[in-house]
């Protein structure tokens, strides 16, 4: 039986990007998507849950597309050479060979599936690729809370050293560490002082006359017995600030615990179902 799974490595002009391609299913392809992933090592544990929903998304007509940025991953280069420019050109190319390659077979509509931090790059990238919609999964809506949580994998080794040491502390030498530009090794990660600034600087924002559709999922466990949870007040916010600028805006919970926070954590069904019914809200 042929795979319905294609790795393969994407020619970019910062060289070799490590892709999963995951072709439509059936006679009809009704979109594309183009799933942009977390950051650091959210990226591993997050991975195999949302290929399994791009299983699901390809059993209903829609073909998927991860790419692993420059330094990230299997892709070319190393974390400590990667900036956010270079980042926006991987995706900007990596949106052009799936409309190319789908082209050949119909037209469809293209998709960024933002996950956490991906979100934050799918709205970079919105004037550039003109998707059709962007859908966040769990989207950070600030650059600063993705540097912030990535520091804070530095408090457990900074602690084991000198157990007299505060968060407070620590997070503050890190952070002067980057501002008179030099790097920080956090988690066998080397992020440079370039790079980190750049992420902070992030919102979760873009023009409405160059894609006006938004979506947003959002992952919250439920103890038994409890009742089911609706969104939490930040996603609130997000989905609030994304009408009151005009945008078409639909919102799930999916009751699942936060997978990319967790290795190893059991796949929840029916994610690639749900981002799918978020499509359908936003585009009827």
């Amino acid at each position: 039986m042929k795979s319905d799974l294609h790795p393969f490595f994407l020619p970019s002009t910062s060289g070799g990007l490590y892709a999963l391609h995951l072709p439509h299913s059936g006679p009809t392809l009704r979109g594309t998507l183009l799933w942009l992933q977390p950051f650091a090592e959210e990226a591993n544990c997050a991975r195999r849950h949302i290929v399994a929903a791009a299983h699901e998304c390809q059993a209903q007509g829609f073909a998927s597309l991860l790419v692993d940025p420059f330094g990230t991953g299997e892709s070319a280069g190393d974390l400590g050479e990667a900036s956010w420019e270079v980042w926006r050109s991987n995706v900007i190319e990596a949106a052009d060979w799936l409309r190319k390659r789908q082209a050949k077979l119909q037209a469809a509509p293209l998709w960024l599936v933002g996950v956490r931090a991906g979100a934050l790059l799918a709205a970079s990238v919105v004037a550039e690729v003109l998707p059709a919609g962007i859908v966040g999964w769990q989207p950070v809506a600030a650059g600063r809370s993705v540097l912030d949580s990535f520091l804070r994998m530095k408090l457990a080794s900074e602690w084991a050293v000198a157990e007299s040491a505060n968060a407070a502390e620590i997070l503050g030498r890190l952070r002067e560490q980057l501002n008179t530009g030099g790097a920080v090794d956090v988690a066998g990660y080397t992020l440079s002082a370039n790079l980190a600034h750049a992420i902070e600087a992030q919102v979760l924002s873009w023009d409405k006359g160059k894609c006006g559709r938004a979506a947003c999922l959002e992952f919250r466990s439920r103890p038994d017995g409890e009742a089911e949870r609706g969104h939490s007040p930040a996603i609130e916010r997000l989905c609030e600030s994304w009408r009151e600028q005009g945008m078409r805006i639909a919102s799930a919970v999916a009751e699942s615990p936060q997978f990319w926070t967790l290795y190893e954590a059991p796949l929840t069904p029916g994610l690639g179902e749900k981002t799918l019914g978020l499509i359908r809200l936003i585009s009827s």
